[in-house]
């Protein structure tokens, strides 16, 4: 698995076709543990509306490493960290040790997954539920290791 250091969970995560701010409750569920027609119908119950709306595509989905969440937090929310960062010499992918993700508990913008190809090693199988007009999340190419 990646190197992300807190447990992480797919039904904590959420998606929208229309972005974050739609986002709703739901709307991602872990294909290993939740049939298709179960993630539908728990999506639509849980917005109040018609089960015959909601649609759900398979996808994957992986955690975001330590290092990219680093990299996030550097440079979205911390001031100075790059040159102290740099003075320690170390590399830029490299996260300090004294590193608290923590931080980043209640940082709503911070980006936790992406969609990855089902090939890609740390690939979790996820239930992507949306609405009937909705674009289905785009799916990634495999990529050459």
């Amino acid at each position: 698995m990646s190197d992300t250091a807190t447990a992480f969970r797919p039904e904590d995560c959420c998606w929208a076709a229309s972005g974050w701010d739609d986002a709703g409750e739901g709307s991602v569920r872990d294909a290993r543990t939740v049939s298709r027609d179960k993630a539908r119908a728990d999506f639509a119950r849980w917005a109040c509306e018609p089960w015959v709306e909601a649609r759900a595509w398979k996808r994957y989905m992986r955690p975001l490493p330590r290092t990219d969440l680093y990299v996030w937090w550097v440079e979205n929310r911390s001031e100075g960290e790059w040159e102290a960062h740099d003075a320690r010499g170390l590399a830029p992918d490299q996260v300090p040790d004294e590193w608290d993700e923590s931080v980043l508990d209640f940082e709503d913008d911070c980006p936790r997954w992406e969609f990855v190809h089902r090939s890609h090693p740390d690939a979790i199988p996820v239930w992507i539920c949306g609405w009937r007009n909705d674009d289905p999340p785009r799916n990634p190419e495999a990529r050459d290791a």
